[in-house]
């Protein structure tokens, strides 16, 4: 029986390929803001993979573009 996925935004964490989709921002240039500024409040490291917090990480992308 396979598990229904469960859409993007209804989701509290995503991984990077997934918020490069949802915000339409690039999957390295997520990467590499994620690498220079490690006191982003929406990264979540879980053991060696990386995790987005998705209602921190969509207030952040707000900011970012003034919308």
């Amino acid at each position: 029986m396979s598990v229904p996925k469960v859409p993007y935004n209804q989701r509290l964490c995503i991984s990077i390929e997934e918020a490069a989709d949802y915000s339409m921002i690039g999957e390295q240039r997520l990467r590499r803001i994620i690498e220079d500024d490690v006191s982003l409040e929406w990264v979540l490291k879980v053991g060696n993979r990386t995790r987005i917090k998705r209602p921190q990480f969509e207030k952040w992308v707000l900011q970012q573009y003034n919308l």
